[in-house]
């Protein structure tokens, strides 16, 4: 059954974007013969595969960046559990290739069995590869050991406050923004 099905996929014409490339590039070789097609984005995309064979690590390759520094480069870990907007995210070595965006909450590094770092995270993006290498990019990460729990309730019941007294949709955005951090914040400092 899979063979049909790949033979059937084999057989279909080029994808549309494919196509739709191929009869550009004709009008342009008839409109301007002298010149190159442009550019298209999958020109510049290159193909991420695991070599064959090697089978699934033994640890995940971790990159956790920052605007104003790196946590991890290339760091061999465990597992990484990250806060997606669709839930928390266990990444182990072999895991399926996905883009998540990150909402307020705990990133969990395993670097050994006994070797747990925390971080909290206000908001980025998480990238697994087919390699077996995680892409972290953040906004802002503070260790969670560095959190004021006091600190962090003040500041939920300040985004309250000025939600509640909010008079545009900016303030109101913004105000709302910071009930969601400090409310994971809170939660993440108890």
């Amino acid at each position: 059954m899979l063979r049909r099905a790949a033979a059937s996929l084999s057989r279909r014409a080029a994808p549309p974007a494919r196509a739709a490339y191929a009869s550009l590039a004709d009008g342009w070789a008839q409109a301007a013969p002298n010149l190159d097609p442009p550019n298209v984005a999958t020109d510049f995309m290159t193909e991420m595969k695991a070599p064959e064979g090697t089978g699934i690590p033994a640890k995940l390759t971790l990159n956790f960046y920052l605007p104003h520094g790196v946590e991890f480069d290339a760091a061999e870990v465990d597992s990484v559990t990250v806060p997606a907007e669709s839930g928390d995210m266990g990444v182990l070595p072999g895991h399926m290739p996905s883009v998540a965006r990150l909402r307020p909450g705990v990133l969990t590094v395993n670097t050994t069995d006994s070797d747990v770092k925390k971080y909290f995270v206000s908001s980025g993006y998480v990238m697994v590869h087919p390699t077996s290498v995680t892409d972290v990019t953040a906004m802002e990460a503070v260790p969670l050991e560095q959190i004021d729990a006091d600190a962090a309730k003040k500041g939920l019941e300040d985004a309250k406050a000025a939600l509640a007294s909010a008079s545009d949709d900016l303030a109101k955005a913004e105000a709302q923004v910071g009930v969601e951090v400090f409310t994971a914040m809170a939660a993440a400092s108890n």
